[in-house]
């Protein structure tokens, strides 16, 4: 199956309050920056420059993508199409909102809580390569 976008950046669990969830998500190299961290004492924004991803390069893992997972020292340690394993997400309470029936659990929670480097490939775009449609007016 061939895929239009391809991404390539960190596998991560994304959380914000109000979620019921965690979220697997995949934010492309592309989407990090750096800037200053909040400073408690001088409440301002001048604390040492921490790395931030913008939400708008991240895809969100939903099943049908193609995954390609890499070690530490940029191996291939897994390959293949993944889909939604709903009795795993069951049994964790729905804790999490994707967990793929193709790789073990723990691999899985592995790969994305320890930042693995990983290419997906989606036929959705990021949010930040999104063009709008053009609407012709009619009067």
């Amino acid at each position: 199956m061939i895929k239009k976008y391809t991404y390539k950046g960190n596998l991560d669990l994304y959380f914000e309050t109000g979620m019921e969830q965690q979220v697997p998500i995949l934010c492309d190299l592309r989407g990090y920056y750096k800037s200053p961290s909040f400073n408690n004492e001088t409440k301002k924004w001048d604390g040492p420059q921490e790395e931030f991803r913008k939400i708008t390069w991240c895809v969100w893992i939903r099943g049908e993508e193609y995954l390609k997972v890499f070690d530490k020292d940029n191996n291939l340690v897994w390959e293949g199409l993944i889909t939604k394993d709903r009795e795993k997400i069951k049994e964790l309470k729905y804790a999490l909102s994707f967990i793929p029936k193709e790789i073990e659990l723990e691999k899985w929670l592995l790969w994305c809580t320890t930042k693995y480097l990983a290419e997906v490939s989606t036929n959705t775009p990021v949010t930040a390569e999104k063009k709008e449609e053009e609407v012709p007016h009619e009067f």
